[in-house]
């Protein structure tokens, strides 16, 4: 009951996106292919705030759809990504744990670890450069940005949503720009959802680091 609660608020979100299109004076066509695969996008971004596994699996069908979706309007960068995503989703799923024994929330603590993120980006930033070409395209940024961010969520830590932050703020404009409204609409909502996942996920762990602090009480 639960999950198809989650599954309403994603279509009821992905309505709202409609008509706030509509309302804007936006001329949009209703496309079923961007529907399924925003509001199971939605459902997938709220579980991943509350930190209940199953995002994965709605991840995938999200994945999936966006996939073919950002094929067909050209944005071949962000199509690849999102077929390569679902290996990482899959990572993610047994690396979080079960929801009755999950992983816990972390910061990027050292310079190691944040120059390996660093790499990362430039590394997948470059493989798309050269599977897809072209100059410098915004795509090509905001799909090794969302693979870095994914990978950082995948780890639990708490600097993915700040990633996500900067990801939103950029595809906000960039989608806008290449006219799909919905989508753009979409980031917008996700841009207030990462900054309460960034609050949700900072508050816990400054409970574990009180928790660790107290002394031992017999």
């Amino acid at each position: 009951m639960k999950n198809l609660f989650y599954i309403f608020v994603g279509v009821a979100l992905t309505t709202l996106s409609y008509l706030i299109c509509l309302m804007l004076g936006i001329d949009i066509q209703f496309n079923w292919l961007e529907f399924v695969a925003v509001s199971t996008s939605y459902t997938c971004t709220i579980l991943f705030t509350l930190q209940k596994r199953i995002a994965y699996f709605y991840g995938v069908i999200s994945t999936f759809f966006l996939c073919v979706l950002f094929a067909s309007q050209g944005v071949f960068a962000l199509a690849i990504f999102n077929g390569i995503l679902v290996v990482s989703l899959i990572y993610g799923y047994f690396r979080w744990g079960p929801d009755g024994n999950p992983l816990p929330v972390t910061r990027i603590d050292n310079f190691k670890s944040l120059a390996g993120y660093a790499l990362f980006f430039l590394v997948v930033a470059a493989g798309f450069y050269l599977i897809v070409g072209g100059g410098s395209r915004i795509d090509l940024l905001l799909a090794a940005g969302s693979a870095t961010a994914q990978l950082a969520l995948d780890q639990k830590k708490i600097e993915n949503w700040l990633m996500w932050i900067v990801i939103n703020v950029f595809s906000i404009v960039f989608f806008m720009e290449q006219g799909m409204f919905l989508l753009a609409i979409q980031f917008i909502m996700f841009l207030v959802n990462a900054i309460v996942a960034f609050i949700r996920w900072n508050k816990e762990i400054k409970g574990l680091n009180k928790c660790k602090a107290s002394p031992l009480t017999v």
